[in-house]
């Protein structure tokens, strides 16, 4: 322990249990150095099994997710192995009950598109800063041609741009 390289290797090898007796009974001599060496082993061991800890957790959440794929899959499986033995009437009373039919309701008033099961979620879920999508006015056609200032930049797009101008100052 007189050079800090020799003191970081000492070190290290007391950590992986390389130290042999007779330099531990040197260790005894000097009770200063015995406790800062003892110090350094249980910090070190704490930190190991910490991080051992988190790799665990790590690939418990990949296996996790993998086997709710799995279980996905098999219930699709299940259900398409099923599927030929319902009544006619029975799946055609299923089929009319989740009005595939009817148009969904985006917001309040913005009436989307048909064919669709809504399930409501709160805003806290996935909060989004900036709406993904573009509302002109006007029919919804297909024959009809798309808004001339569609490829404009307008006042919206140079708030939006602003907005984050001034949120990036505010972070530096």
């Amino acid at each position: 322990f007189l050079t800090i390289g020799d003191a970081a290797l000492n070190l290290v090898r007391i950590q992986l249990g390389m130290y042999s007796g007779d330099e531990y009974r040197e260790l005894e001599a000097e009770p200063r150095l015995q406790a800062t060496v003892s110090i350094f082993v249980i910090c070190t061991s704490v930190f190991l099994l910490n991080l051992l800890i988190a790799q665990i957790n790590c690939a418990y959440i990949g296996i996790f997710k993998d086997m709710v794929g799995y279980a996905r899959l098999n219930l699709g499986n299940v259900i398409c192995d099923i599927a030929p033995f319902v009544p006619s009437a029975r799946w055609d009373a299923f089929v009319k009950g989740l009005r595939l039919g009817e148009k969904l309701e985006f917001n309040e008033g913005d009436i989307g598109l048909a064919g669709g099961i809504q399930i409501l979620e709160p805003a806290s879920q996935h909060p989004m800063a900036a709406d993904s999508i573009r509302r002109y006015g006007g029919s919804t056609s297909p024959d009809s041609q798309w808004p001339e200032h569609a490829n404009e930049i307008d006042q919206e797009d140079k708030f939006d741009r602003l907005e984050k101008t001034i949120n990036k100052a505010v972070k530096k």
